[in-house]
């Protein structure tokens, strides 16, 4: 063993030879508690399994609350290139919830149509169920320059 035990015991001298631990074993072994490490930590981190996304899939953005149809694999792992009506975006599949092939049109939007700088318009008065007219704040009225 290498080292003077402190116990009082008395102990066979079979006992204290040392001995070497079969590789195949130990490999086992190594690979079941990895395996076991992996299991729980999934479980309590809600891990779930990629998204198969391929283009031209309807898919619909979180962060935008809007539908787009992704145009290709961005240069990122599991990012996505989308068209949208308001333009294109790049983002992660974690933002994205695949939808049903017929479920939406995404029209592409050219240069021509209108300008990219038109602020919302106020008149679209949106109204709660209390019947109080919801008010959309002037910083959202994004211009791009």
């Amino acid at each position: 063993m290498g080292r003077n035990l402190k116990s009082f015991l008395p102990t066979s001298p079979a006992n204290l030879q040392p001995s070497l631990v079969e590789k195949d074993i130990l490999l086992d072994k190594e690979e079941k508690r990895v395996e076991s490490q992996k299991r729980n930590y999934d479980i309590r981190h809600g891990v779930i399994p990629d998204k198969i996304l391929q283009p031209g899939d309807n898919v619909f953005i979180h962060d935008k609350n809007a539908w787009g149809v992704i145009e290709k694999n961005a240069e990122t792992p599991r990012s996505y290139v989308i068209n949208t009506p308001d333009g294109s975006y790049r983002r992660n599949s974690y933002m994205l919830s695949k939808g049903k092939s017929s479920e939406i049109e995404v029209p592409i939007k050219t240069e021509d149509s209108g300008s990219a700088d038109s602020p919302i318009s106020k008149d679209s008065s949106i109204l709660r169920r209390s019947g109080r007219i919801i008010k959309k704040p002037d910083f959202l009225n994004y211009k791009t320059f």
